[in-house]
């Protein structure tokens, strides 16, 4: 869900959406910041980090660690926001991300013990829980694996 903030008359306003998978807001500048800044900074790195980082600054564990929904969120936001994309670019960006996030987050979870490790449970004789059966991961996996093993598309 993307949100609007305008604080002041004749000021531009700022779309950010709330990704809470990884507790970050991201603006509409591509700038990712905690979703909580109620504390001040205690030190030059925090500081820093108050500042903002650039959406393609930040760290390729930060992209591994959103959830499926907030992955989609993400790229529907950017593309619903930024007028100025070099699509090229972009697209090769973000099927790049896709495709990391879908080895990290499905491919390797469905191999060997990855996956049964991902829920802290034995191979043997082991069964779903009603809430692991439900969540966003499982229908992730359950259409990649509808799709022959091919990456389904995020838009």
């Amino acid at each position: 869900m993307i949100e609007r903030e305008n604080t002041n008359k004749g000021e531009k306003i700022m779309s950010y959406i709330n990704l809470n998978s990884v507790g970050s807001t991201l603006t509409s500048d591509l700038l990712v910041f905690p979703i909580d800044c109620s504390e001040a900074p205690e030190n030059a790195s925090e500081a820093e980090e108050m500042m903002g980082t650039h959406l393609y600054d930040v760290d390729n564990e930060w992209y591994m660690s959103l959830s499926s929904t907030d992955l989609t969120a993400l790229f529907n936001f950017i593309e619903e926001t930024q007028d100025d994309l070099e699509m090229v670019t972009y697209n090769s960006w973000r099927d790049n991300i896709q495709s990391e996030w879908y080895q990290v987050n499905v491919i390797d979870c469905t191999e060997g013990s990855n996956w049964t490790e991902s829920y802290g449970v034995e191979e043997d004789g082991y069964s779903p829980t009603e809430e692991e059966l439900n969540s966003p991961e499982m229908d992730v996996l359950v259409e990649y694996l509808i799709n022959g093993g091919t990456l389904p598309s995020f838009s």
